[in-house]
């Protein structure tokens, strides 16, 4: 041991004495990384960044005569800070010996930082050639220190307004101070859309003084939105400037939230009727709301020019103030010339209102679409029917004279309907009728069996004599009517509808009324062929309900040969409808079930033949068990 120290210490001196008159091997640089940040002090809930600058402190090593770095890449690593880094690896190329170079990191901060200091690891990752000339990759993983300040803090918790689109309003924010007590804080919002300004500016500043921790502040703004602004969340910037204990003032990191503008002022016109005939002065009714979102002050409802053959008789009509979602009736009083074309005609309006500040607004103009008649014209009401292909029924319904005046020898007029429908009274006569009166009128209509069905167009025109006695005739006056599909008036179902071939007996099946009316004296004919026949082939049945069932009988019998299978039977029904048309229905058939003779002593041959067998087997199986 004291030898290998001795021999040692020898090589030691002699390596020095060789450095020292310069006769080794040239010196080597090994590259080396530190690091610092200058500026590490950051806020609870920030997003910021955090510059880190790096130092490449070569030492004597296996290295190069320069000490350079290549290749170096840096990224950071939380390491347990409550920071979290948004920047990956940053590549930095190559650093010389002695060179310091930055590289900058995007990091958020926890909202729930606890204020204190936390090392962050730095990882760097290079490469450099050695003295033989090959390449080695290293890592270094130098630290920093990164400050989480005790300070005030602030959050937006609510943001509400009354701003409309066009509109000022009112924008209040509700901030709480979630960090330390300040004083002298003036709480600044700028708007991040070019649509919402406050006042004429596109930002503005409140003095709020005193703020104590966890302390929530109202905070409003007069703000205005544009006429153009959209009705959706548009960006507003929230910061907070104040003075800490220390009396250092201090701006709080950007507070991003957001403000919907409401719509425009709007009204609704609703419940629209008129009368207006050409050469008459009529009222249009209408109901006027208030659909927001703001209240509507001393409004006033005007009709826009409409040509010169329909004018209103007042240039406008009072609505009073109107809060949002109140409506008022409206009765608009128009002249129609007697050179104006009757027909559909489009009407504007606009609602003339001032605004909270008193200044005169006017909505988008409300339009609706009504028609002018003639100077007569009546409407259909209540029209129903009841018509089913191949049958008979009735379309009834309510006249009504809508004036403006009454008149005399009214008399409804059916238009064709359709092929295959028809009537044999296409007129129904309702004489005099008021102004406002109502007549009930009915016609009988048959739908052929080729008739399709479905939807039909009901018309009718009004012939009528008006106050001079002059004959005049109505518009065309429609409604939709529907014919049901083709339905059997019966349904025949079998109740007992067994026969024993050789027998006579009764057979009972069930008669029900499909259709939607009463029928009377029902007289059912039955018919049978060989081997069947009918000793009673009639039945009758005095009413039967629409929906209702009964039942029928006939007595029937049968050839003593018959085969044991179905056989048919056909019916039909003679009936009276109440109107008193006595109609023949189609052939129903129902199946009759012929079953195996019976003799006299009322056991079948099959029974003794099977009685005898089980006898027969019983008499073999004895003999071969003791024989």
């Amino acid at each position: 041991m004291r030898r290998a120290a001795a021999v040692g210490l020898v090589l030691l001196l002699v390596g020095s004495a060789l450095g020292a008159t310069g006769l080794g091997a040239a010196t080597t640089l090994q590259p080396g990384f530190s690091a610092y940040a200058p500026d590490n002090t950051v806020q609870p809930g920030s997003q910021t960044s955090l510059g880190v600058q790096l130092v490449n402190s070569a030492t004597s090593g296996a290295g190069n005569a320069s000490g350079t770095a290549r290749n170096v890449r840096v990224s950071l690593d939380e390491n347990g800070a409550p920071i979290d880094v948004k920047t990956g690896t940053i590549p930095l190329g190559s650093v010389p010996n002695g060179a310091t170079i930055p590289a900058t990191f995007a990091i958020t901060v926890d909202e729930d930082a606890k204020p204190g200091t936390y090392d962050v690891d730095v990882d760097v990752r290079y490469e450099y050639t050695n003295a033989d000339g090959e390449t080695v990759t290293r890592t270094a993983r130098p630290e920093i220190e990164v400050e989480v300040a005790d300070g005030a803090r602030f959050q937006v918790n609510d943001v509400r307004s009354d701003v409309s689109v066009g509109e000022r309003g009112d924008v209040t924010f509700d901030l709480e101070n979630v960090g330390d007590e300040v004083t002298s804080a003036v709480v600044e919002v700028q708007s991040g859309s070019p649509t919402i300004a406050f006042g004429n500016s596109a930002s503005a500043s409140r003095y709020v003084g005193e703020w104590g921790d966890d302390e929530t502040k109202q905070v409003s703004f007069e703000g205005m939105a544009t006429p153009d602004a959209e009705t959706r969340p548009l960006p507003l910037y929230v910061t907070v400037t104040y003075e800490t204990e220390d009396g250092i003032t201090q701006t709080s990191q950007k507070l991003t939230t957001s403000v919907t503008p409401a719509g425009k002022q709007t009204a609704q016109l609703t419940d629209v009727s008129s009368r207006l005939f050409v050469g008459e002065k009529g009222p249009l009714t209408a109901t006027v709301t208030n659909r927001g979102p703001n209240p509507l002050h001393d409004a006033t409802i005007a009709m826009q020019p409409n040509g010169e053959t329909v004018v209103p008789v007042e240039p406008s009509q009072p609505l009073g103030t109107l809060d949002v979602g109140e409506s008022a009736t409206i009765e608009y009083p128009i002249r129609v010339a007697e050179s104006a074309e009757p027909g559909p005609r489009q009407f504007s309006f606009v609602v003339n209102y001032q605004n909270a500040d008193d200044e005169l607004r006017q909505t988008a103009p409300l339009t609706t679409r009504v028609t002018v008649g003639d100077e007569q014209d009546f409407s259909l009401d209540s029209v129903v029917a009841n018509l089913r292909v191949d049958t008979e029924g009735r379309v009834q319904g309510t006249l009504v004279n809508d004036g403006p005046v009454g008149v005399e020898n009214a008399v409804v007029v059916l238009q064709p309907i359709g092929t295959g429908i028809s009537t044999q009274s296409p007129e129904y006569a309702v004489g005099s009728l008021e102004a406002g009166g109502e007549a009930s009128f009915s016609f009988p209509v048959s739908v052929s069996e080729g008739s399709e069905a479905g939807p039909r167009q009901f018309s009718v025109v009004v012939q009528y004599q008006n106050a001079d006695g002059e004959q005049r005739k109505s518009r065309t006056l429609s409604e939709q009517v529907t014919v049901a599909g083709q339905r059997d008036v019966f349904s025949v179902e079998p109740v007992n509808t067994s026969l024993a071939a050789g027998s006579s007996d009764s057979v009972t099946l069930r008669l029900s009324n499909n259709g939607d009316e009463n029928l009377t004296n029902i007289n059912a004919k039955a018919f049978v062929d060989d081997p069947i026949s009918a000793d009673s082939d009639e039945s009758y049945v005095p009413s039967l309900a629409a929906g209702e069932s009964t039942t029928v009988e006939f007595e029937l019998s049968a050839t003593e040969d018959a085969d044991e299978r179905a056989y048919p039977l056909k019916l039909d029904f003679q009936y009276d409808e109440p109107d008193g048309d006595t109609r023949l229905s189609d052939t129903y058939q129902v199946p009759i079930r012929l079953t195996a003779a019976t003799d006299d002593g009322g056991v079948s041959m099959t029974l003794i033949g099977g009685v005898a067998v089980v006898l027969l087997g019983a008499i073999g199986f004895a003999y071969t068990r003791y024989r």
